[in-house]
């Protein structure tokens, strides 16, 4: 299955390599601000920040990106790239993410909605 969605083992490797990066970053940021038992966040999307507010009163905040949307009503994916509600420098991290799947031929980071 993991073959099937991300097509040669370069593209495997870079998913690989990716997400051991991010479990080392969440890993850090939990260790660091409490994040992952923060309370509640919010996106502020006019600015591009992202607030997490712990029940200690303690608020992390950071640039956001969006890379997609997930309609829980149909099961469907928007990516972040051709978003209508996403704006431009909000959808940075998602047409990385359309860029990696026109260099392997992924065509699920390819679709607009999946």
């Amino acid at each position: 299955m993991f073959k099937k969605l991300f097509g040669d083992k370069e593209a495997q490797a870079a998913i690989a390599r990716s997400m051991e990066e991010l479990r080392l970053k969440q890993e850090v940021n939990a260790s660091l601000w409490g994040l992952g038992g923060t309370e509640r966040w919010d996106a502020d999307l006019e600015l591009g920040i992202i607030h997490f507010s712990g029940s200690d009163g303690v608020v992390v905040s950071a640039p956001v990106q969006i890379i997609g949307t997930l309609n829980t009503d149909d099961r469907t994916w928007l990516w972040g790239w051709d978003h209508p509600s996403v704006k431009e420098p909000l959808a940075h991290a998602a047409r990385l993410c359309r860029d990696f799947g026109k260099r392997y031929g992924l065509h699920r980071f390819m679709e607009r909605k999946i």
